[in-house]
């Protein structure tokens, strides 16, 4: 079953774009840079994902557990904007899509 691949690599590209979008339109803030490496390592995994799954399985978990782990303990809940909370939101969907994929999917893929 492929979908759950696809919408996983449409999540991280989205993600990505998203990511970068920030960190160009805050350029000023000490988060703009964390903002931007992250998009293009969304970016880079939803690409992976694409084409190479088993590599695009892991930086699809690695990625968005990184994102959600920094978000909770170094922005904290008490800052988080409903854009934020939409974007951890994806996080958890590319995260448990990709753990699916990697271990409980049939090696269609």
């Amino acid at each position: 079953m492929k979908a759950i691949r696809y919408l996983a690599v449409v999540l991280l590209l989205l993600t990505g774009i998203v990511h970068l979008i920030l960190g160009f339109m805050a350029p000023g803030r000490s988060e703009a840079v964390l903002m931007i490496l992250f998009g293009v390592a969304y970016f880079v995994a939803g690409l992976t994902l694409l084409l190479k799954p088993a590599a695009g399985t892991i930086m699809g978990m690695i990625f968005p557990l990184a994102g959600l782990l920094i978000g909770i303990f170094k922005i904290g809940p008490a800052s988080w904007s409903t854009l934020f909370c939409i974007l951890f939101a994806v996080d958890a969907i590319i995260l448990i899509s990709c753990f699916y994929i990697r271990f409980f999917q049939h090696k269609e893929t």
